[in-house]
């Protein structure tokens, strides 16, 4: 679990530090050369402003779906370089004995400092430091090395900062896939393991508009909208080729694994459907039901869908436990749930979504 807000750091400390890192990454710029990249998140404008090559492609792969021009006034600006680019300053997490915290990103070892308007994540195992400025929307991301990224940050880039932001923005980064339609989609909750990656890529397979399989955006409305975020899914690549053989070319495009699984890149695929949104529908909680065959579905109360979603989405990014928790029960009270058992026949699930959608009206 993500650790809390370390109360001993004396307030002003980590702002400064992020300021340093600001002000060094500035005078650094012409030297490592700085390449500005533009994304569409939310309905929002972001600026990435990457020190160097070396950080373009780790950084904004998974996002090449989102990419847009140049606008003014950016709702979010993060700078994100290297030890080539930019040389931290002293860390403000030194300690004797070491930096002590919890865990973060899929179970990493991290420290979650919260410092007036900054919030701050230094990841203990590449190492990597998340910074994020409530009071300016700028982020800073920083790491020893670009060639040393490892793969869940391939995948989700720059998530913690991107869930600090939409905290102000008025949505929340959730653990969740996401399909559908134009006209509105599902949300595919539920544990690792639980089978959302394969219920999300068989969809996409055929033909429904994909979100994500992971990671998603879910914003307030009625009903509430939900929004993509990354391009990048993951999944075992002896399933993928057994399971889903009109994705096996994916296999490949992606070049980190990540607990076993292969890390690739959806838009590779020919013929598939990436959507920037639609409007939520549905609530789909997958299951893997072992020695059945069609996939099925059993409807349940929404609180069943909160209680899936939850506990991932809350533990896998730092802040705000209790406000999200609020949110996400608002958000979803009125959204119809069902359990999906998935079976042996993985090319039965998108009809089982297409049958919940239609049902949710």
């Amino acid at each position: 679990m993500t650790a809390g807000p370390e109360p001993a750091l004396r307030r002003g400390r980590v702002a400064a530090y992020l300021d340093e890192l600001q002000a060094r990454f500035d005078a650094g710029a012409g030297r490592a050369g700085v390449v500005d990249r533009h994304y569409r998140i939310g309905g929002r404008l972001v600026r990435l402003r990457l020190a160097g090559p070396a950080v373009v492609h780790p950084f904004t792969r998974a996002l090449a779906h989102l990419a847009a021009d140049a606008g003014p006034d950016p709702s979010l600006t993060v700078r994100v370089a290297d030890a080539t680019a930019v040389a931290p300053p002293p860390s403000p997490w030194a300690r004797p004995g070491g930096p002590a915290g919890g865990d973060g990103a899929d179970g990493k070892p991290a420290l979650h400092v919260r410092d007036g308007s900054v919030e701050a994540l230094f990841q203990l195992d590449y190492p990597a430091i998340s910074l994020y400025d409530r009071a300016a929307r700028a982020g800073f991301f920083w790491t020893a090395s670009a060639a040393a990224v490892p793969s869940y940050e391939l995948g989700s880039p720059l998530r913690a900062i991107f869930h600090w932001w939409g905290l102000g923005e008025g949505w929340h980064v959730v653990h969740a896939g996401a399909v559908g339609r134009d006209d509105g989609g599902a949300l595919l909750v539920g544990k690792a393991g639980s089978g959302k990656s394969t219920a999300a890529l068989a969809c996409l397979a055929a033909g429904l508009a994909y979100l994500g399989d992971n990671d998603a955006v879910l914003a307030p409305g009625t009903p509430p909208r939900v929004h993509g975020l990354y391009c990048a899914a993951k999944l075992e690549e002896a399933h993928l080729r057994r399971r889903l053989p009109a994705l096996s070319p994916l296999v490949g495009s992606g070049d980190a694994r990540h607990r076993g699984k292969e890390v690739f890149f959806v838009d590779d695929a020919a013929g598939v459907r990436l959507t920037g949104g639609f409007p939520l529908r549905a609530v789909l909680i997958p299951r893997i039901a072992a020695g059945a065959g069609t996939a099925a579905l059993r409807r349940v109360p929404p609180s069943a869908a909160v209680v899936a979603l939850a506990p991932s989405t809350l533990l896998a990014l730092p802040g705000a436990h209790r406000e999200r928790l609020r949110d996400l029960v608002s958000m979803l009270r009125g959204v119809p749930a069902w359990v999906l058992e998935v079976g042996e026949d993985v090319a039965s699930i998108p009809a089982a979504v297409e049958r919940a959608l239609e049902a949710a009206g």
